[in-house]
């Protein structure tokens, strides 16, 4: 089958979908008629086909073609009469136009006009009156369409020339003729489609030397689609920002401009993603997708993307892969040794990269970022570097905060995929626009069940109220979706804090409101089998073993330390009835775990101290804005609307939460909190560094690895410490290499540095 004439023009992207795409000429010689039944479509049935066979020699036939939607209960009769008759109006019309004041007004003859449908043998398909669409048309059969006689004008006669040489009078053209209108059609039923999502950011991405990329493709009836690279030596583009923010390119080599029309498309690649070269350099890259099912090739689609490749030089590569050299190069040789019997080793990394929807807020570009320089901001000259810096640590386990939907989408899981990894991601609730993504190593872990996003406040609900009576004090917990464990493990380990933290939240209705019904904050939680490390088919000794991760962006507000320590409690809930849950069927060798994330906790606060101790007294001073917090005039922000750093919201009068006076009743005094018995204390793997978020007016550490103790060791084989985790900046490095001595920056993709850590994990316990 031919492939679909292409509708797309050089460098944009076609919004429609793929049943609207133009029909296959011919099919084994023939001309074809398509028949379209998308499932998710039960309202109608689609109809397209060219008229060129039934066209006079010498007649455009630009334009004519037709396309006819009918109801997919109506007979296959009924609608083959509606066809006929509308490709004989429209032949007559164009063959009326053509023989006007040449021949007869009445173009055709009044015949009724028939249209049979012929099987592949070629024996009529009966019972028409009585059959649906669906239960009717087969790819490979004819459709005959005999629609009477049309008058055409005959031949014009030659020129001529008097005997002086002079031209002669045209002599009056011959008369019309009469033409049978008979056609006959190769029937194809639901042909492979393919439609290319929007490029990120309007197709303006910056691909970069090393980093993948990948277009997002929505195919139909498709079993298989193949992809075609090509580039195209582009000027020097040059970056213009606008006064809106928004930001604009100007080059040379505008879409439709005589240089981009005139110089050659060069192929380069054949893979479903493509990893730019130094040979890429200057060039701009397109894509052409082609979608097929079986021997049929349907009409394929292209993305082109307008920016130039370039490529991260030695004067502006992330500084963080500068410092970690030596620590990245370490996995290889790590690698070739391989890790000790019963043992696998894992990376880990940790990093938000800075959703741009926060950093393009006006309060952002004029406040928290008015340091940067406004193109480092622009998400897609920045993402595409936070990218590269992740690709190059080649961690097996990513967690990453502050992901837009449109970024992961677009950009980070289609490279992530490309690179062998799995992923998910997960928007937080209540509206934000960003949330968490998380991705692994295919080579080495897989999952043990279906990632689980779920609303931390439903992790509230259950590991700390659970074990409460219910009470009508209790917000409706209907549009929270539930953590989708079976009913026969649900019963969680409470502990001895349990029933004091759920009367605290019963009877502190502002710290209620907050932590059940106004915070979005999302905890994706994952399980993690650990493959056979030999590769082999038959699992060995230990290769059972999971580890559950746990990622999340905890509530930022300064004066929420114990919204947060409430909702690391619930979420150290639920990584313990995980662990037990997938615990090795051998050996009852419970999940090991690993806690990541952007948890908005300085290591004194009492988030930090209930991860690596265990346990929080009530005398910590996580508990000194009980009483005076609550949630308050949310303006017209998101409720997790992080513009401005921790230490700069409580001054801020729009601040979505605010302190106000309170009373200090017993059931309101602050009580002590423990981690679940079975999971214990954990250990920070990434340590604890002096920052990993630098903006003007506040530093401080925020992100965090944390590992069970009990089920890992150090790279060296000793115990689970601090010593595999990866340098980091210092307060010297952001100064020379910060913009205005902040992050972001050329050198910084994001507010916040990244963590990472290398860890040895226990197969047998």
């Amino acid at each position: 089958m031919a492939a679909l004439p292409s509708t797309a023009v050089p460098g944009q992207l076609q919004p429609a979908s793929p049943a609207a795409r133009a029909p296959t000429p011919t099919h084994m010689g023939m001309p074809v008629v398509i028949v379209r039944m998308p499932p998710s479509d039960l309202a109608q049935a689609t109809f397209s086909l060219s008229l060129a066979p039934l066209a006079a020699p010498g007649e455009s036939t630009e334009g004519l073609s037709v396309n006819m939607d009918r109801p997919r209960g109506e007979t296959v009769a009924v609608a083959l009469r509606r066809l006929a008759l509308t490709v004989r109006k429209k032949v007559a019309s164009r063959a009326g136009k053509s023989a006007r004041g040449k021949g007869p007004s009445d173009t055709t003859n009044h015949a009724d006009p028939t249209c049979i449908l012929l099987e592949a043998d070629g024996t009529l398909v009966e019972d028409l009156e009585m059959r649906t669409h669906a239960e009717a048309w087969r790819t490979g059969q004819t459709l005959r369409l005999e629609l009477g006689s049309v008058f055409a004008p005959g031949p014009s006669p030659p020129a001529s020339t008097n005997a002086d040489g002079s031209a002669a009078v045209a002599a009056p053209g011959a008369a019309s003729v009469e033409r049978d209108l008979i056609a006959e059609y190769t029937v194809v039923v639901n042909p492979p489609a393919v439609v290319l999502a929007p490029l990120i950011y309007n197709a303006r991405l910056v691909p970069l030397v090393g980093v993948p990329i990948q277009p997002i493709a929505d195919a139909l009836f498709t079993d298989r689609l193949t992809y075609r690279w090509s580039r195209q030596l582009r000027p020097y583009v040059q970056f213009t920002p606008k006064g809106s923010g928004v930001g604009s390119v100007r080059s040379g080599s505008e879409s439709g401009s005589d240089f981009e029309n005139e110089t050659p498309w060069l192929p380069c690649g054949t893979t479903e993603a493509y990893v730019p070269t130094f040979a890429d350099l200057g060039y701009a890259l397109r894509v052409e997708v082609t979608p097929h099912r079986g021997e049929l090739v349907g009409d394929p689609d292209t993305a082109t993307y307008t920016l130039s490749v370039d490529k991260l030089r030695a004067g502006n590569t992330p500084a963080t892969l500068s410092l970690r050299e030596k620590w990245i190069a370490r996995k290889g040789s790590l690698h070739r040794n391989g890790a000790p019997a019963g043992t696998a080793d894992l990376r880990v990394l940790s990093y938000n990269v800075l959703a741009d929807w926060y950093a393009n807020q006006p309060l952002s570009i004029s406040s928290l970022f008015a340091h940067v320089p406004r193109r480092e901001l622009i998400a897609r000259r920045r993402l595409p570097r936070a990218l590269y810096e992740i690709i190059k640590h080649d961690a097996d386990i990513v967690c990453l905060q502050e992901v837009d939907t449109v970024a992961y989408e677009g950009l980070f899981e289609p490279a992530m995929r490309a690179r062998g990894y799995g992923g998910a991601h997960a928007p937080k609730v209540n509206g934000a626009r960003e949330g968490c993504a998380l991705f692994w190593r295919l080579s080495k872990l897989e999952l043990a069940a279906p990632p689980t996003n779920v609303p931390v406040a439903n992790l509230v609900r259950r590991y700390i109220l659970g074990n409460l009576p219910d009470s009508p004090h209790l917000p409706d917990s209907s549009s929270l979706p539930d953590f989708p464990l079976p009913a026969s493990r649900l019963r969680a380990d409470i502990g001895t804090d349990g029933a004091a933290l759920g009367a605290l939240l019963l009877a502190n209705v502002p710290l209620r409101d907050v932590v059940l019904s106004r915070v979005g904050t999302i905890a994706q939680l994952v399980a993690l089998r650990v493959r056979d490390p030999g590769g082999g088919p038959d699992p060995t000794p230990g290769s059972e073993r999971c580890v559950v991760v746990a990622n999340t962006h905890l509530f930022f507000h300064p004066l929420a330390d114990h919204v947060r320590l409430l909702q690391t409690r619930a979420i150290l809930g639920a990584i313990d009835e995980l662990r037990t849950f997938h615990a090795a069927k051998s050996t009852g060798l419970l999940a090991a775990a690993i806690v990541a994330g952007d948890l908005n906790s300085s290591p004194k606060s009492g988030t930090a101290a209930l991860l690596s101790c265990g346990e929080v007294g009530a005398e910590h001073g996580v508990w000194d804005h009980l009483n005076v917090f609550r949630w308050g005039d949310r303006g017209d922000r998101d409720a997790e609307g992080e513009v401005m750093p921790p230490a700069r919201h409580a001054a801020n009068a729009n601040a979505p939460v605010t302190a106000s006076a309170g009373g200090s009743s017993p059931a309101r005094r602050p009580v002590g909190v423990r981690a679940p018995t079975r999971l214990g204390r954990l250990v920070a793997a990434t340590g604890w560094p002096a920052f990993t978020n630098h903006v003007p007016g506040f530093v401080e550490t925020l992100d965090y690895v944390f590992v069970t103790p009990a089920d890992f060791q150090s790279v060296d084989g000793g115990e689970c410490d601090a010593s595999g985790a990866a340098p980091m900046p210092s307060l010297e490095d952001v100064a020379s290499k910060g913009a205005g001595g902040h992050l972001p920056s050329i050198l910084f993709p994001s507010d916040h540095v990244s963590v990472a850590c290398d860890l040895r994990l226990k197969l047998r316990g």
